[in-house]
Formats: structure tokens, sequence, C-alpha cells
């Protein structure tokens, strides 16, 4: 059986704690089929502590605990040769609706900076999201910028949600201007059980939080913090496969040529046990690669943190854009 850490892509670990009966019917927790109320307490190798209401209170790593107000979570510090910071906006839903993040390579000269802001529906799940950015690096003699526009659009109904995304990169490299546009769609069909704890299954994360940048950068420290339950909820109906197509620079739409199979195990409260994600060769059954398990269990994987805040944001922002070095 094959696993994958979303930060390593070795391994993963996931953990529901303990119900919490006390916490009012509003409080940001998950809720089960029994109306139980529970809370992510371990995740990918980090460690999670909340207030008595139920509210995050902080995010341990394998060096450092991260302070969450009930507004605001900010991660600030170095990683190899970067300074990183990023600063999560929380509205009274404690929902994320704004991220502002900034970057710098101080061993090449690279720096970034990017803002993306949330909305989201009644039923407090995302609907849209507006971003931008601006790269500009220096070395071996040459430099250059990158502006990055972005808007994501959520489309959700009760067998469909529909990730629309629209951009634009604008730069210089080397004295050379380049302009592209950007638009890639992602279909989950929604056709498995009902989603009773309304949780966001991991493996719907990496496409829908996306940042601004070369036609969307995977959002890694998002998708950690979507698994809390930070940007709104889940499905109505869990997921039972994806489809994925995109536009070249000529105008030209592709897709993947095949259907990436979700399939979603529930315990009996109806929270998640287990998610399997792989790529269907066409008949339904076969894999053309070994799927991919995400498995949730039901401790707190001994209290002991193992990854890094700084190396998921040093993965979320450092990356050379397009044109850069071509």
């Amino acid at each position: 059986m094959k696993q994958r850490n979303i930060f390593t892509k070795l391994a993963i670990a996931l953990v529901l704690g303990g119900s919490l009966a006390s916490c009012s019917d509003d409080t940001p927790v998950i809720t089960d089929a029994n109306g139980d109320k529970w809370q992510v307490t371990s995740f990918g190798g980090f460690l999670f502590s909340y207030d008595k209401d139920g509210y995050l209170t902080s995010i341990t790593d394998k060096k450092t605990t991260y302070n969450v107000q009930k507004d605001k979570f900010v991660v600030s510090g170095f990683y190899k040769d970067c300074s990183e910071n990023a600063e999560f906006t929380f509205d009274k839903n404690n929902n994320i609706t704004k991220v502002v993040a900034s970057f710098t390579d101080t061993g090449e000269y690279y720096t970034s900076n990017t803002t993306m802001d949330y909305t989201y529906d009644s039923d407090q799940r995302l609907k849209s999201c507006t971003g931008t950015s601006r790269s500009q690096w220096q070395e071996k003699g040459k430099s250059g910028y990158e502006d990055a526009k972005a808007t994501i659009n959520y489309q959700w109904s009760s067998n469909q949600l529909i990730v629309s995304f629209i951009g634009t990169s604008t730069g210089v490299y080397d004295g050379e201007t380049y302009n592209d546009n950007n638009y890639k769609t992602y279909v989950y069909t929604l056709g498995g059980q009902p989603n009773s704890s309304k949780q966001l299954p991991y493996c719907m994360t990496e496409y829908m939080i996306q940042t601004p940048e070369d036609g969307g950068e995977d959002f890694k420290i998002g998708s950690l913090l979507a698994v809390l339950g930070l940007y709104g909820n889940g499905p109505e109906n869990l997921p039972t496969k994806y489809t994925r197509k995109w536009r070249d620079d000529n105008g030209m739409e592709h897709s993947d040529g095949y259907d990436n199979l979700i399939s979603c195990t529930q315990n009996s409260n109806g929270t998640l046990m287990q998610e399997k994600e792989g790529a269907d060769w066409g008949n339904g059954n076969s894999y053309w690669n070994d799927p991919i398990y995400y498995i949730y269990t039901a401790t707190r994987a001994d209290g002991v943190a193992t990854q890094s805040l700084m190396e998921l944001l040093y993965n979320s922002f450092r990356h050379a854009p397009k044109h850069r070095g071509e």
C-alpha cells in the first residue's frame, strides 16, 4: 500500500481528537453524524491545541509552537537562506479570508510578495479567491520580475464541484518581456456517501487552494489549514473522481485523458477514516500508477511533531517563475 505525506510524499497521519460535547453549536469544530464535536489534534507531523470553546490556539512543529489568535495567525521565520512571513486573517466564522505572504531568498536574491482574498457562500464553503503576486530575482548577471493575477471560482452542487482558475502572468526575463494567460478547470464528481461531518477531504485541497504565481502553485500550508476546517466546509457528498482541463498559450484546450479516482472511507460517526486517490487508465478499475492513500488515525501520534512550518512555506512560495531560465 502506497502512502503519501502531503509535504514529503512519504507518509501521512491525521488525528481527530476526543469529543468536545460542551461546545456550542457555532463552535468551529467538526460535528459528527451523532452531533458530537471533534477536533483535529495531529496531522502530517504537526500538533494542534484548542481552547475550551474549540478555537485553535497553537500549532506545534518539530522546533516551534506558533500561537493562533481568534482573528489572525502569523507564521514568520527563516528556512535555509530564506526569510518567510505569512499572515492569515479569520472572519467571525473562523474561515480564512485573507493571506499576505512575503518570501526572500538571500542566497541568490529572489523575492515574492503575495496576497490572496477569499469569500464564502451561505453554506460556509469557498466561493471565490482573488490573488496577486510580484516576484523579482537576480542571479548570474540576469534579472527579472513577474506580476501574476488570478481568480479562482468555486461552483458547488450536491453532485459536483467546479474549480475554475483564470490567471495572467506578465514579466521580464533578461530584458525580454512575456505575457501569459492561464486557464485551468478541475471538476470533482461528488457521488460518494453523504459527508455528514462536513470535512474538506485533503485530496480536494491541492487544486482548490492555490497561489496566483506561475498559473497556480500548490499552497501547501493552505492545505494543512483546510484540514482543520479553516477554509470552510467540505462538500455535501464525498468525491469519487476529478478531471482536469487547461488551455495552452495558443488557446488550445487539453485534458488529462483519464479520471483521477477518489474513494473515501468513513468511521461509524461519519468522520473520515481514509482517502484513496489514483489515476484511472480507462476501465474504471485499474490505475496507471500506484494509488495514494491518506490515512486518518485515532491517536495523537504520540504527541511528537516531525514537520516544519517554515519548510511548508518554502515549498509553497520558493519556485522560479515560468520563463526564468528558459
